[in-house]
C-alpha cells in the first residue's frame, strides 16, 4: 500500500510540474507600465576607434562595455579620429552632445534613437543624409541642434 501511494504521489507531482505553464522571462516595468531596458546587456561597437573613445569617456578601460556603463555618458568628442561606423552609439541613450568632426562615417541611422541628443557636429565628414535623426532639426553653420 505504501509503495503504491509513493508511486501515485510521484505521478501526481510529475504531472503537476509538467502541466505548469512556464513563466516568461520579462523585464521589470517602471511606474508607467513601460519595460525597463536591460542594463546588463553587452554593447559592441563596429568601429574600434569609436569604442576606444567611448571607453575613455566612461572610464571603462577593459572588459565588456555594458549598457549600464553608458548611462552617465552625456557628451562625447570623437573628432579627427577616422571613425567609419557609428553602430553601437545607439546605446548611448543619455548622450546630449556628440562631436564627430573629421570622421569617415556616413550613416547616421544609429543616432536616430538617441532622444536626449541636442547637439551634433560633423564638419568635414562624409555625412550628408540627416533624415535618420529625429525632427525638428535646426542647423546653425555646421552644428545641428535637435
Amino acid at each position: 500500500m505504501k509503495a503504491s501511494m509513493r508511486s501515485l504521489s510521484s505521478v501526481v507531482i510529475a504531472l503537476t510540474i509538467a502541466g505548469c505553464p512556464k513563466a516568461k522571462a520579462e523585464r521589470p516595468e517602471d511606474n508607467n507600465g513601460s519595460q525597463i531596458p536591460d542594463e546588463k546587456g553587452e554593447v559592441t561597437f563596429a568601429d574600434a576607434n569609436l569604442e576606444f573613445y567611448v571607453r575613455l569617456a566612461t572610464g571603462k578601460r577593459e572588459g565588456p562595455i555594458l549598457k549600464s556603463d553608458l548611462r552617465g555618458l552625456t557628451e562625447l568628442h570623437v573628432r579627427y579620429k577616422w571613425v567609419t561606423e557609428l553602430s553601437g552609439a545607439q546605446h548611448c541613450t543619455n548622450l546630449h552632445v556628440l562631436k564627430l568632426d573629421m570622421n569617415r562615417a556616413s550613416d547616421l541611422t544609429p543616432l536616430g534613437t538617441l532622444r536626449q541628443l541636442r547637439e551634433l557636429r560633423f564638419r568635414y565628414s562624409r555625412m550628408s543624409d540627416i533624415s535618420p535623426l529625429r525632427a525638428p532639426i535646426h542647423k546653425f553653420g555646421d552644428v545641428f541642434f535637435l
